[in-house]
Parts: C-alpha cells; structure tokens; sequence
C-alpha cells in the first residue's frame, strides 16, 4: 500500500483514494452491509503515508465497518456513504470529515436501468443523507459523473433540495465547501478579489428554483467568457 501510494505521488496524483468497501454488488443484501476492505490500521497506515506527501486520503465507503474504519483511520472525505449510520455519521461530525453524497449516480437511466439493489438504496440514501444535515456533516457537492452522462450533472443540485437542503446551502456545498474540501478556498469558491473569476450565470433565480442552475446561459472561466455575451 506504501509503495502504491509512493507511484501514484510519483506520477502526479494530487489525492489518494481508496475502496474501503466494495461496489454495489458485494452490499450483503441481507443485511445491507458493504464488504469491509481495510481495517482501521491499514487505512491509518495508508493516511499517514498520504499526509507525509502533502496528500489528502478520499475514500469510497457505502457505509458499515468499511466507513467506520475509514472516519477512524483519518481519512479527509467519505464518498457516497448511501448506508452510513448514526455512529458513524456522529464520527465524521467529531472528526470534520466531509461528505461526498453522490446522490443522483444511484437513480439509473440509460442502458443500466434500475436494479433491485440500486431500488433498496435510494430510500436509504436520501434517510442519511437528511440525519447528516440534521446533525452537521460537512456535505460537499459531488457526482460521480462518468457513470452518467457528462454535462448533466446539475442534477444533483435539484435531488439535493428535493432530499430538504436549501437552495443555498446545495449550492455553497458546490463553491465554499467544496474549496475547502480540496483546500483550495483561497483561489476558489467565492467571488471576490483574488480569485480566479469562475462564473455561471443561469436563466432564473436558482434560490427560487433550483432547476434554474440547469439551464447555464452565461459561463466564465477564469476571466474568460466561454459561454454567452458579456455587455
């Protein structure tokens, strides 16, 4: 696991990730319990090693004793976590690891279709994903996207406040705390001077509806206009 982590610094990566459970078809569906990959001090080890590099450690957890381990081990952000529960969320909330939820990746379109598994997960998702705002986590916005077609990914704004987030608070966790998630808040994240002028326009007040940040009409990247006029 060192050496894996020494290559990947060696080739570039700017953060490590991990599989503490497997994907949906190793869930016990049973129980609903995700297979445990690494125990508490693998992923200990595997954080530690990360950090003496400067890197920060995602991890990909469903939920169960993989989560658990992964919040104990130290690692800066949990993604999906569909099947976290109270204790561990309480953890994440002691501990501020932030959450990638990936909402809309789970509700399938396309050539997957929806499967058994993914059917029981939606209701479970959206139950954690109201506990954690309930009690605090730091949600970051996050999608998965690649697993469904690039350049919808907007979506998981209006799942976001269908699930009872606020509109601003869905799209703070796409600018603010998604900065300080990859520790880039002082370049990003907000409009001020300073920062690297990243700016979307919409076509209605998305804080009124929150579909409206589906419907882009003004893009600017960096200073540069790529989308719409500027008068």
């Amino acid at each position: 696991m060192i050496a894996t982590i020494r290559r990947n610094v060696k080739y570039g990566a700017d953060l490590i990730k991990i599989y503490a459970t497997g994907r949906t078809s190793q869930i016990d569906p049973a129980t609903m319990e995700p297979l445990c990959a690494f125990s508490v001090e693998e992923i200990k080890l595997i954080v530690d090693e990360a950090k003496r590099w400067g890197k920060d450690v995602a991890s990909h957890a469903y939920g169960g004793q993989g989560a658990r381990n992964s919040v104990l081990g130290g690692v800066y952000s949990l993604e999906h976590g569909m099947l976290l529960d109270d204790e561990t969320l309480k953890l994440m909330v002691e501990r501020g690891t932030y959450w990638c939820p990936t909402l809309s990746v789970y509700i399938a379109e396309g050539p997957l279709g929806m499967t058994e598994m993914r059917k029981r997960i939606i209701p479970l998702h959206k139950a954690t994903f109201q506990k954690a705002m309930k009690m605090g986590v730091k949600i970051a916005f996050g999608t998965d996207v690649g697993a469904y077609e690039h350049g919808t990914s907007a979506r998981e704004f209006v799942k976001m406040v269908e699930y009872g987030m606020k509109p601003m608070d869905a799209i703070r966790s796409a600018t603010v705390t998604a900065s300080e998630l990859i520790r880039m808040e002082r370049e990003i994240g907000t409009i001020e001077p300073g920062k690297y002028a990243d700016i979307i326009a919409t076509d209605g007040n998305p804080i009124d509806d929150i579909r409206a940040i589906t419907r882009v009409v003004f893009v600017m990247k960096d200073g540069k206009t790529y989308k719409g006029l500027v008068h």
